[in-house]
């Protein structure tokens, strides 16, 4: 028997994996009930041999009495998982009225190499699940399983997990975990599968070495989806144990943790955030329903509340709703959701960032954050905010160095890359600025920010055509918005080109009839065609709205200008900052 444990078998593209009741397909795990793993080990074992009914019965059912049927059901999940039909069998044969036989083409392996130490492992990335049945997709409970098993692995002090906007493009079937591991710079990926039918789920999943391409773990569930939770709470445990991991009392309980026991209310709030990461106008309208009709079936689910003060809270940074209405919507609801839960590492961070954008209370901003990074140092979302803050208030050393930590949890980030490059540019690093955003555009060429945000250092060294050809590609990748309108409208300004700075002007106005956030970009255009009346006038306005990026008045470089007039120290001061 042990020597029998230490064995794997080949045929074609699959490999058996017995030590890990595996089935991979392409060193995918395919996935296959547990008694139709047992059987097809008896069929392979056997070797081109007919294995008749009894011996079956003796072997995957041993010590209990079963009806023939048994047979049929687990050898029709065997030719499913192997994707052959009965009516034209290449493994299973069927002997009438005796057994089955195993006809593939059949060899023996050594076992994989062992030498991968789960002591060793000290990160992992969780893929987003992958459907059994590719025509029945459901996006939302792919990466809604794993984003959910990232919040629990994150709990482990020990273990570094990437965040689920570092793994959220992995979602091709062709997607492999290995592969996507060294992207992602990680020591282990766990990769699932998982299917919806009815009130019915059915989970795989397995942990891969990434160094050694080696399965360390692997598991099959088929519950009712009321048990999703019980499925989540095994995950994570098995997780933990297979990489040696020792857990604390504090650790054990904050890993057992449900954030709701309604099956339901659970579903609702993955659409939510499915349709929340989409980001766009309509998508965050649609995840507002969502995360309300989550918290209608479960009142007390902190999460859900936490997701809707988050789709307040970027809706009116991005102006797609009025940012002196929705930001205390966001306020009242992250406080709801702390009140019920107050470990929610993302909600202390929202909660930072609604004193930061809204109250300009730095103080409590910044306790917000510093509360969010000790309960999960691996959220990105929390250095990004907190360097905004420290270089509004000058700390620019500080700044850059909590960007490069976002940028150290989610190394693909195209997003985080950019706030880096803004933080060297607000300290007017501006040479490491410029390469930190040629960095961000070599992994994402087209990136309207990463153009614009390179454009803008480029017209901080006075190279206008320079900047303008980056502002003019950004326009061409995301088309004619406030942002870039306001920056390209400045650089013809700052070299002399009225004309196109005026037309750029009144397009600006005539979008400022449909958005909140332009009269900050109309301020930073009325500063480079040197009408600081104009400029004032919409500053303030943009204080009133808490609209753009007002907190950056005392540390953006193209107002450097208007520091001097007593108008700015005005403003500085109720923004609570000081020159």
């Amino acid at each position: 028997m042990s020597e029998q444990k230490r064995e794997t078998y080949e045929f074609d593209n699959f490999l058996l994996d017995l030590p890990n009741r595996e089935l991979l397909r392409d060193g995918i795990a395919v996935a296959l009930p547990a008694k139709a793993f047992d059987m097809l080990v008896v069929l392979i074992e056997n070797g081109g041999r007919l294995v008749g009914k009894d011996d079956l019965f003796s072997r995957v059912w041993p010590d209990q009495i079963v009806e023939e049927s048994n047979l049929t059901v687990q050898v029709s999940a065997i030719r499913k998982a192997l994707g052959e039909r009965k009516e034209n069998p290449h493994y299973i044969t069927t002997v009438p009225g005796h057994g089955y036989r195993f006809t593939g083409n059949l060899k023996r392996s050594r076992p994989p190499d062992n030498r991968a130490s789960p002591a060793r492992i000290k990160s992992i990335a969780v893929l987003p699940f992958k459907p059994l049945v590719a025509s029945e997709r459901d996006e939302s409970l792919e990466l809604g399983m794993a984003d959910t098993l990232i919040t629990r692995l994150s709990l482990i002090g020990q273990l570094t997990v990437r965040p689920t906007s570092a793994v959220r493009q992995y979602t091709k079937l062709e997607d492999e975990a290995a592969k996507a591991g060294r992207e992602l710079m990680v020591d282990a990926v766990l990769d699932g599968s998982i299917q919806k039918a009815g009130d019915r789920v059915r989970v795989g999943v397995r942990l891969v070495s990434v160094e050694q391409g080696q399965t360390l773990w692997t598991e099959q569930f088929d519950e009712t989806f009321l048990n999703i939770f019980t499925v989540q709470d095994a995950i994570s445990r098995k997780v933990a144990g297979a990489l040696a991991v020792k857990l604390g009392v504090e650790e054990r309980a904050r890993l057992g943790k449900r954030d709701t026991y309604s099956s339901e209310a659970y579903e609702l709030y993955l659409k939510g955030r499915y349709f929340w990461n989409k980001f766009t106008p309509e998508d965050h309208q649609k995840a507002t329903g969502y995360f309300n009709q989550a918290i209608a079936r479960d009142p007390d689910y902190a999460v859900a509340y936490a997701g809707l003060a988050d789709t307040y809270g970027a809706s009116a940074t991005n102006g797609w709703l009025r940012p002196n209405e929705a930001y205390p919507k966001a306020k009242l609801t992250v406080q709801k959701a702390l009140s019920l839960d107050d470990t929610l590492a993302e909600a202390h961070s929202n909660l930072g960032a609604l004193f930061m954008f809204y109250d300009f209370d730095w103080v409590s901003a910044e306790r917000e954050y510093r509360r969010a990074i000790e309960l999960n140092p691996d959220y990105e979302g929390t250095y990004e905010v907190y360097s905004y803050l420290l270089c509004a208030l000058g700390r620019q050393d500080e700044g850059i160095e909590k960007a490069r930590r976002g940028l150290e949890a989610n190394p693909l980030s195209s997003s985080l890359g950019n706030d880096l490059g803004l933080a060297y540019y607000l300290a007017r690093r501006y040479d490491e600025a410029i390469k930190q955003f040629q960095k961000t555009l070599e992994m994402e060429p087209n990136r309207a920010e990463s153009l614009s945000g390179l454009g803008t250092v480029y017209k901080q060294k006075d190279m206008y055509e320079q900047a303008i050809n980056e502002y003019q590609k950004a326009i061409e990748s995301s088309g004619r918005t406030s942002p870039i309108l306001a920056q390209l409208g400045h650089a013809y300004a700052m070299s002399g080109k009225r004309k196109g700075a005026i037309r750029i002007l009144g397009e600006l106005r005539e979008l400022s009839k449909l958005s909140f956030r332009e009269s900050y970009d109309l301020a930073i255009l009325y500063t480079g065609l040197g009408d600081w009346d104009k400029a004032f006038e919409q500053l303030n306005k943009a204080y009133e709205e808490r609209s753009g990026w007002i907190i950056n008045l005392k540390v953006e470089p193209q107002f450097e200008a208007l520091q001097a007039d007593p108008r700015c120290a005005s403003l500085l001061s109720r923004l609570n900052l000081q020159l």
